[in-house]
């Protein structure tokens, strides 16, 4: 009697075999991709040790329309959000997410329990008419950032490959903190864009106690990017870091029961 809540050892190794024979998850999108500066000491409060926010308070926000594989012959199409703080570790670059939004329950399960991204469910909106482009992300209800512009000069295509950062945990079942000491996760990301070209737009925060964006207004827009871009994507351990200084920052990875009962 087959079960498909069960898996057998043979089919469970055969799974394993297949996807490293696939290597990196490739994830091809379109997308929008938006720097600005707030203010750093309000971006300095949002990012947990021992990584290290940048000096100027430069935040990045992406909106887009991706077709991830993460195995073979599997192709699931997306939209996603990341909002990040630029950060180092070691003196070396990178970045924080600090919010993450993706459409589909599969990507958002597997990159919270594997990786230890702050990813949730929400509704993102991407949409190129001509060469007017708008985006948008929505979580209970609540639109609390949105992108609005107009393509502009064309820009040498790049490859990337800074990494990111996540700190994976889970909690006690007695809510008495967590049932182990953080993990410092660096994804490693590699981004090939196959085409690129500048954006000339306004990025608009709204207000939300779910998704508090706003904390960290827009001072300076920097600027804004649009790429066809082919990613390679893993990830490794790090290190661990004490249970408590997370403690502060738990809200970015899970939702304040506070704000669904309205008192914040």
């Amino acid at each position: 009697m087959a079960l498909r809540y069960v898996k057998s050892f043979e089919e469970l190794m055969n799974a394993a075999q297949e996807r490293a024979q696939a290597g990196p998850m490739r994830t091809e999108a379109q997308g929008i991709t938006i720097e600005y500066a707030s203010d750093p000491e309000r971006v300095r409060a949002i990012v947990p040790a021992p990584l290290q926010a940048n000096d100027e308070g430069l935040l990045q926000m992406s909106f887009a329309k991706a077709s991830m594989k993460p195995a073979p012959d599997v192709d699931i199409v997306i939209g996603a959000f990341t909002f990040s703080a630029h950060v180092t570790y070691e003196g070396k670059p990178g970045l924080y997410p600090v919010t993450m939004v993706f459409d589909d329950e599969l990507t958002v399960i597997s990159g919270r329990e594997m990786w230890g991204e702050p990813k949730k469910l929400g509704r993102v909106d991407f949409e190129i008419q001509g060469d007017i482009v708008s985006a948008s992300v929505t979580r209970h209800g609540i639109p609390f950032a949105a992108f609005n512009g107009r393509f502009g000069a064309a820009l040498t295509p790049r490859e990337d490959n800074e990494p990111s950062y996540c700190f994976k945990f889970t909690l006690a079942a007695d809510a008495s903190g967590f049932d182990h000491d953080p993990q410092l996760i660096r994804l490693l990301w590699n981004r090939q864009q196959l085409a690129a070209r500048a954006v000339d737009g306004d990025l608009v925060l709204a207000d939300s106690a779910f998704d508090p964006v706003a904390d960290l207004p827009v001072r300076r827009l920097i600027g804004a990017t649009w790429a066809h871009t082919l990613t390679r994507s893993g990830g490794e351990n790090v290190c661990t870091v004490p249970g408590m200084s997370m403690f502060p920052f738990m809200q970015q990875r899970y939702d304040d029961i506070a704000a669904y009962c309205g008192k914040r």
